[in-house]
């Protein structure tokens, strides 16, 4: 029987190949599918989720590396050589790990952004930015913390807590959690207000709701470095940390492909008659009406009777109750703007009808 790894007390490499290697496979399969879902209207939120998924091979490869030269092997058992590969692997995978992770954060909040912008006035998309920005800033300030000045294996070896201190992944472990956390939140905020069935609601929010594993993830990832960090020399090992790694990576990035399946997207269908065209905005101010990309808001006024209006004072208008809709929908086959989502729309209608006394 031909085996490339095992699993015993000295070394635990075998449970990183295999998630490794199933990470690797269930992520360019999600890929795949997302691309054949959206095929001909990819996005901006669809390159983010691109360039996250080529991060994620490189980090992939770079553990595959790693453990070709002991990762899963005790520390204090390595040659010289080979720490300082591992070394190197491991640096690489901490600037990986965090960078696609940000680059999924940063497609979820454009996908938020792109279905939520027009629905409370400038909030919404306010918001959404706010989020792309932190995504990003925080993906680029973790990865500087774990690299520059921080070596994790000559820590363990030397057992010298200034080579690279703990707060170092603690910090941005835990902001991944509260950034994880908003981006789960922030669909419930924006429909809570809306007058949509509850089952619709439901609907949206549950496609952004599997992000909270993630949240479990990194927690798990900051529980196993603190279990390394504190364990005793001749015991040190790396395996389990790249191994939560390598599993939160995976799901990142298939947690923000999830929203846009083919199946979940059919759901969004409510019977709605109108189709939008983002091709252009246009607005035309004379009946009211007024139409931006794929949201549009539209006012109508109905007057009743036949009189017209002959001048100043002639003619007494009242407003009678205001009534609002909100609908979600998706148009099969309709080809909108390249840079944005193509699949799930989230409408709202104003209708003020005036009378005369």
């Amino acid at each position: 029987m031909v085996r490339f790894a095992v699993d015993n007390g000295v070394d635990k490499s075998a449970t990183v190949w295999v998630i490794t290697l199933l990470a690797l496979i269930y992520s360019c399969i999600t890929l795949g599918s997302r691309v054949y879902f959206k095929l001909g209207s990819l996005g901006r939120e669809d390159v983010a989720i691109l360039l996250g998924q080529a991060t994620a091979c490189g980090q992939f490869g770079a553990g595959i590396f790693a453990l070709q030269r002991g990762l899963g092997m005790n520390l204090s058992l390595l040659s010289r050589e080979n720490l300082e590969s591992i070394s190197g692997a491991f640096t690489a995978i901490q600037v990986l790990y965090f960078t696609s992770s940000a680059l999924s954060k940063l497609s979820t909040a454009i996908l938020h952004r792109l279905l939520f912008h027009h629905l409370e006035s400038r909030r919404a998309a306010e918001l959404c930015l706010c989020m792309a920005i932190m995504a990003a800033c925080w993906g680029f300030a973790s990865a500087l913390a774990t690299s520059v000045g921080c070596d994790m294996v000559q820590r363990l070896v030397t057992d010298d807590s200034l080579a690279c201190p703990l707060t170092r992944y603690r910090g941005p472990l835990v902001a991944d959690c509260l950034l994880e956390a908003a981006l789960v939140t922030l669909p419930v905020y924006f429909t809570a207000g809306l007058q949509m069935k509850r089952a619709q609601k439901l609907k949206v929010c549950s496609a952004f709701a599997f992000r909270a594993l993630c949240i479990v993830f990194s927690a798990m990832l900051l529980w196993s470095f603190e279990v390394v960090v504190h364990s005793h020399h001749d015991d040190s090992n790396l395996s389990q940390v790249v191994m939560w790694q390598q599993a939160g990576t995976c799901y990142s990035l298939i947690s923000a492909t999830i929203p846009v399946s083919l199946n979940f997207i059919h759901r969004f269908r409510t019977g709605a008659s109108v189709a939008l065209s983002s091709s252009q905005k246009s607005e035309r101010g004379t009946n009211g009406s007024r139409q931006y990309g794929k949201i549009g808001d539209t006012q109508r006024s109905n007057l009743s009777g036949s009189k017209t209006f002959a001048g100043r004072g002639a003619l007494r208008m009242r407003p009678d109750d205001v009534s609002t809709s909100t609908s979600a929908y998706h148009v099969p086959g309709h080809f909108e703007e390249r840079t944005g989502s193509q699949e799930m729309f989230i409408t709202r209608s104003d209708s003020v009808t005036v009378t005369s006394d």
